[in-house]
């Protein structure tokens, strides 16, 4: 309640837009995502998201990373939109390189890991939408 709370008063102020995906068949809750590190003076922004471990490797998270971009540069009007992720995360990473995000770097020891260790970020972008897979939305 209090993230759910939190997150709802940083979408009135514009700071998070904080989204949650749910299967339109079975009406189950599959993850989050949504727009981070906002820079409305640019704009730009950054993409971040999870997904419950059942539901994994359908290609959902994609589909929903895929929209977003797509939203951020044809609707918000964003110049650039970051990625950014665990070096060792394989399928986090998987996304962007299925969506043709550029590398842009690897960020070395400059985040804690849930675990508590350090972690790598990678840092991947968009500039534009060309070369996405369309998508069919109503805005």
């Amino acid at each position: 309640e209090e993230f759910v709370r939190q997150a709802a008063a940083k979408w009135i102020l514009r700071e998070e837009l904080v989204l949650w995906i749910w299967d339109k068949v079975s009406g189950d809750f599959v993850g989050g995502t949504g727009f981070h590190t906002l820079k409305w003076q640019v704009p730009t922004l950054e993409i971040g998201y999870w997904i419950r471990t059942s539901q994994v490797g359908k290609g959902l998270m994609s589909e929903a990373v895929n929209a977003l971009t797509h939203y951020a540069f044809d609707v918000i009007g964003a110049k650039r939109v970051e990625i950014r992720c665990d070096k060792d995360n394989a399928k986090s990473r998987g996304i962007p390189q299925r969506l043709a995000y550029k590398l842009d770097a690897i960020l070395e020891q400059n985040e804690t890991s849930p675990s508590g260790g350090i972690r790598d970020t990678c840092v991947y972008s968009r500039l534009n939408t060309k070369g996405l897979p369309a998508i069919q939305a109503t805005w």
